[in-house]
């Protein structure tokens, strides 16, 4: 985040407000499903890739892209 300038506040709006452009994809190495969250704000574009397990309620953020 910080290597890309991306505020905790613009992955909370990505995690409420984004899109799910792409389907979900699982990851079988970690047993996680992964999905990406496209976001548009204040003339950045920007993305959160998430992962969600399904025997744990957090959600861990994988990275962040422009």
């Amino acid at each position: 985040m910080k290597e890309r300038e991306i505020s905790r506040k613009m992955v909370y709006d990505a995690l409420h407000l984004g899109r799910i452009n792409r389907e979900p994809e699982p990851n079988i190495m970690k047993g996680s499903l992964e999905c990406r969250l496209d976001h548009y704000r204040a003339g950045e574009s920007y993305s959160v890739i998430a992962a969600i397990y399904e025997d744990n309620p957090n959600l861990i953020i994988i990275t962040v892209l422009e």
